[in-house]
């Protein structure tokens, strides 16, 4: 019985009828998505993914380098769009997972992560922040604080 007099008692929808209106069936698919409109987005850090144990593992990094280098430059990064970010390309951008050292792939395999590139910011001269970018959502996975995910080669050496 209804608890007030003019609600109405509807049947449970049938399976069909949930499909149809289920999450999954309100998802966009990447490709809709304006390449434009996401370089006018500011970035969104996502932690889910982050490497704890491995070489660059976020165990490592102690509070005082967290709170005074990292944040900071994640901060400031995050007041930017995804556009500023990569007009600056020498220090942020897109890396082939084949370039990457023999080390990393395999820690990736480890990881169970089959991404064809990550995305790289640079913090400082040799501090490097690495992970997957999703459209305007960075998730990151690894602390690089020398360089030795993917060592630059120098010209003329």
């Amino acid at each position: 019985m209804p608890k007030h007099p003019k609600q109405k008692i509807h049947p449970p929808l049938d399976k069909s009828a949930r499909q149809a209106v289920s999450p999954s069936t309100l998802r966009v698919p990447r490709l809709a998505f304006n390449p434009e409109s996401i370089s006018a987005l500011n970035p969104v850090w996502k932690i889910g993914r982050i490497d704890v144990d491995g070489p660059w593992g976020h165990a490592a990094i102690d509070r005082t380098t967290l709170l005074t280098q990292i944040l900071p430059k994640l901060k400031n990064y995050e007041s930017m769009t995804w556009g500023d970010i990569e007009r600056d390309h020498r220090r942020n951008h897109s890396v082939s997972v084949v370039q990457l050292t023999k080390e990393a792939r395999d820690r990736l395999a480890t990881l169970r992560i089959e991404e064809e590139q990550l995305f790289r910011f640079r913090l400082t001269g040799t501090q490097r922040m690495w992970g997957i970018r999703d459209r305007d959502t960075f998730c990151i996975l690894w602390w690089d604080p020398n360089h030795e995910i993917c060592p630059a080669v120098k010209k003329h050496t």
